[in-house]
């Protein structure tokens, strides 16, 4: 599994979301006529109020948090920009990760990334051609099972397509394939061995 596709984006340059938010019953309550005795009060207000801070995916700046305390345009920028945070975990596609920074300045930077799941065919083409043993075979057929589990993990979550499920599947099929193989060789040695012995035990 790897993550791809990061992207930074700051909704200080961006004003869709703000353009087309709607009034929100936090915004009906006036949070700006909230006044907070410290930075401890003033984070727990922002984790009962804000979804994004709750989930522990928004980082606030400690100096920006404490210049809120004191400074009513600040606390207002900051709620602002969570209720945006939150409108974009809201709409946020099945499989991204976003994360939300909001620094010194109150400036908020959204980074999203895309996780994908992908099957490496060729390396376990090149392991299944390397493979000579049973117990070869069988540590690659372990491999490919949770390759296999991982793909439809990802098939279920939209980080991958059927396309790398199928391609798993062929995969093992032809590892099975091998294992007859290899099993029948090794079969075959071994009644060589024994009828060897038994020639030199009758000379």
């Amino acid at each position: 599994m790897e993550i791809v596709a990061l992207v930074n984006s700051n909704y200080n340059n961006y004003n869709e979301l703000n353009k087309n938010k709607k009034t929100s019953s936090k915004e009906s309550d006036n949070k700006n006529d909230k006044k907070f005795s410290s930075t401890n009060d003033l984070s727990k207000y922002l984790r009962e109020n804000f979804s994004s801070v709750k989930n522990g995916a928004v980082a606030i700046s400690g100096k920006y948090l404490h210049e809120c305390l004191k400074d009513d345009e600040k606390q207002k920028k900051l709620f602002e920009n969570l209720e945006t945070a939150d409108q974009v975990f809201e709409n946020a596609e099945k499989g991204k990760n976003v994360r939300v920074k909001i620094d010194s300045d109150g400036n908020m930077t959204v980074e999203s990334s895309k996780t994908t799941v992908t099957f490496n065919e060729s390396k376990r083409a090149r392991q299944l051609a390397a493979a000579k043993t049973v117990k070869d075979v069988q540590a690659l057929l372990n491999l490919l099972q949770n390759d296999l589990s991982e793909c439809e993990e990802g098939l279920k979550n939209n980080w991958c397509d059927a396309e790398e499920v199928k391609k798993v599947k062929a995969m093992i099929e032809r590892a099975k394939q091998k294992m007859s193989e290899v099993q029948k060789n090794e079969g075959e040695n071994n009644s060589a061995e024994e009828n060897f012995s038994t020639f030199d035990i009758i000379i």
